[in-house]
């Protein structure tokens, strides 16, 4: 039995009725429809069509302990068709970047937050909440796995998308606002800056994720607790 007939027979049972979009992993048949969503996130970009291909075809491994914990992609699918896309990693260039942070840190920080990296809909699908339902599909698969924050960033020609990302719950920055996550083995704040022209946000997973005042040398300013654990 192939991938795709895998996908299909495990959803068969709990498959939604016609009028209800179904989630499920992307499937090599949906290659030229996930390069179509993706060119909707990240137009003319000369990869779109090999990343289409790789989420296609190639299953995302479970994390190995030892390892860096790997990225997730769902498809939403109506009447047979992919009519949606979320893909969603842990931001391991950032991570990698951040001085204050030790390797067994870096490692649990990567099984601790995933990043939306693109999530788009086909506009003949649009008003039938399928973001939501993506996002609502996410959060779930990956709180099971002990993630605890999602994030993601809108830029300034979406902007307009910001009030429907905080019906979603997603918390949202100012433009250009850095996002503060406490380490509180040193204890610091560590920052994962933004452009001028980008809005970061995030989503809390765990219910002790939450917003405290940290003093810095520019003063009080909120950073995001309840992520990183302390050291036994």
């Amino acid at each position: 039995m192939g991938r795709a007939s895998r996908a299909r027979a495990a959803a068969r049972h709990s498959r939604p009725t016609a009028a209800q979009p179904l989630l499920r992993s992307p499937l090599p048949e949906d290659q030229k429809t996930l390069a179509r969503l993706l060119d909707m996130v990240i137009p003319g970009d000369p990869g779109t069509a090999g990343f289409a291909v790789q989420l296609a075809t190639i299953p995302i491994p479970a994390a190995r302990a030892g390892h860096y914990a790997s990225g997730s992609a769902w498809v939403a699918e109506e009447q047979g068709t992919a009519v949606g896309l979320l893909v969603a990693a842990p931001p391991l260039a950032w991570i990698d970047s951040v001085p204050a942070l030790q390797h067994d840190r870096r490692l649990l920080l990567s099984r601790r937050m995933a990043e939306c990296e693109y999530m788009a809909v086909d506009p003949a699908s649009r008003g039938h909440k399928l973001g939501a339902l993506m996002t609502q599909h996410a959060r779930h698969q990956f709180t099971a796995r002990g993630v605890r924050l999602m994030t993601g960033t809108v830029t300034e020609d979406r902007f307009g998308l910001l009030p429907y990302y905080r019906s979603m719950g997603w918390k949202t920055l100012r433009p250009g606002e850095a996002l503060g996550i406490l380490e509180p083995a040193q204890p610091v704040a560590v920052w994962r800056p933004s452009e001028p022209h980008v809005v970061q946000m995030w989503l809390p997973l765990h219910r002790d994720v939450a917003v405290i005042n940290w003093p810095t040398p520019d003063g009080i300013r909120p950073v995001i607790n309840g992520v990183l654990p302390l050291p036994r």
